[in-house]
């Protein structure tokens, strides 16, 4: 009798770990499905996210700027105030890309556009508001400090490329 019995616990607790060992299983089984899912929507989306922050780095570079800006008869305020606007526009417009990129790859590209703006401000400040748009063209497009800025920015550009590579590739 307490073979049986003894037979019965063992054969009993050993269906219940099998049943257990199962029941993870399909857990573990419909989470990684789910995972799955969640990659296949969420990755469009982030590479796009990348695509756009590039796109949006290449809009706001000073001479591409200029080239969408300056039409050749504004005042270096006109111009000044376009150019101001154009950055916050696409900036704002690409906020929303923030949550599918990095903290720092965000705060980089942040940086760059209060780097912009600033070069704008400081140039545009040294000339009289008046004079002719070109002006401000010419000395944004040789300040010594556009060398620097238009590094920074393809670092940041590449930074992006980079991040983006190390996540799916």
């Amino acid at each position: 009798m307490l073979y049986i019995l003894i037979s019965t616990i063992i054969v009993t607790a050993g269906a219940i770990y099998i049943a257990r060992l199962i029941i993870n299983y399909k857990k573990d089984n419909n989470r990684l499905n789910e995972q799955k899912e969640y990659a296949k929507m969420v990755y469009p989306l982030r590479v796009s996210a990348y695509e756009r922050l590039v796109l949006m780095l290449s809009r706001i570079e000073i001479g591409n700027l200029l080239a969408e800006c300056n039409d050749g008869n504004l005042t270096v305020i006109e111009l000044h105030s376009r150019l101001i606007s154009k950055i916050r526009q696409e900036f704002n417009y690409n906020t929303s890309q923030q949550i599918f990129v990095s903290q720092v790859a965000w705060e980089m590209v942040s940086n760059i556009k209060e780097t912009v703006l600033q070069q704008i401000n400081v140039i545009s400040s040294d000339i009289s508001p008046r004079e002719d748009a070109n002006i401000l063209s010419q000395k944004l497009l040789t300040d010594e400090s556009s060398e620097k800025l238009r590094n920074s920015l393809l670092n940041t550009v590449n930074f992006l490329k980079k991040e983006l590579a190390d996540l799916y590739w």
